[in-house]
């Protein structure tokens, strides 16, 4: 017999003899509830993230998971469950179970996935040169972001190789993470050539350096016998190859020697020989 409603019934059993006699027996029948689940709550979780995934149901029930509809044996019991990784929506089934051992129909619970999305780091350069070391960076997403986080990679200014870590929010909730490596250069100090012809030919008639970055400079220049013959304060200077007096000073060879400081306030002292030819 198959009862529709949970309770307790009499079940009685009447025999009667060939000869008339009745006999009735009754026997009680517990008929248990099913348990049932009363809510499910799904979670969506980030690409490559574990999803959390609960219900709730009457204290005393047990909570079964299955893989599928036909499982023999659940893989987890409990009020919730953290799956492993999830790439693409992963379906499981929920059966309760009552403390009498009753079990109602397994309803499915799904644990979805935000799309997978991608962050790359951008800059306005991958180089840049001291003491104007401006780079500007920004972020491509496939979906929209909330939150930026930056680390620039620098304790303080120098020259050198940093790693720019730029990480996100995007608007589910999930973290995003891009790298770039950036090349900060210092270059300083002076070129001295070693020659030049103050003939009036119009080839290399004057003497003039190459320099970078310097904020101080002074460049003296001297004969063989020790004597000051020039001296400037400006880097950009070009010496005709005059004296102080302003006459013009023998062929041959003599000391040039710079002092200078750089942006960061480094002395920079250099000397060298150079052949004047007439």
């Amino acid at each position: 017999y198959l009862y529709r409603e949970p309770g307790t019934y009499d079940v009685t059993l009447t025999t009667t003899t060939d000869s008339g006699c009745i006999d009735p027996v009754v026997i009680p029948v517990i008929v248990y509830e099913l348990p049932d689940i009363y809510t499910t709550v799904p979670d969506t979780s980030c690409f490559g993230a574990a999803a959390v995934l609960r219900a709730t149901s009457a204290a005393d029930n047990q909570l079964n998971w299955y893989y599928n509809q036909t499982d023999p044996q659940p893989f987890h019991v409990g009020f919730s469950y953290a799956t492993p990784p999830v790439v693409f929506p992963v379906t499981y089934y929920l059966e309760p179970q009552s403390p009498e051992g009753c079990v109602n129909q397994r309803i499915p619970i799904t644990a979805s996935v935000f799309p997978d999305e991608e962050l790359s780091l951008v800059s306005s350069t991958d180089m840049v040169e001291m003491p104007f070391a401006v780079v500007n960076f920004g972020t491509n997403s496939t979906i929209s972001l909330n939150q930026w986080s930056w680390n620039f990679g620098d304790g303080n200014t120098s020259d050198g190789i940093y790693e720019v870590v730029v990480k996100t929010e995007d608007i589910n909730g999930c973290e995003l993470t891009a790298t770039k490596l950036i090349e900060v250069r210092k270059i300083v100090g002076v070129n001295m050539p070693s020659a030049f012809s103050p003939n009036e030919d119009g080839f290399n008639d004057t003497y003039y350096i190459g320099y970078n970055n310097l904020t101080t400079f002074n460049i003296k220049v001297f004969n063989r016998w020790g004597q000051m013959v020039f001296e400037s304060d400006d880097p950009g200077f070009r010496w005709n190859g005059n004296d102080l007096s302003g006459v013009p000073v023998q062929e041959g060879v003599y000391v040039f020697v710079v002092q200078a400081t750089d942006f960061d306030g480094q002395d920079i002292t250099e000397s060298r020989t150079v052949t004047l030819l007439r």
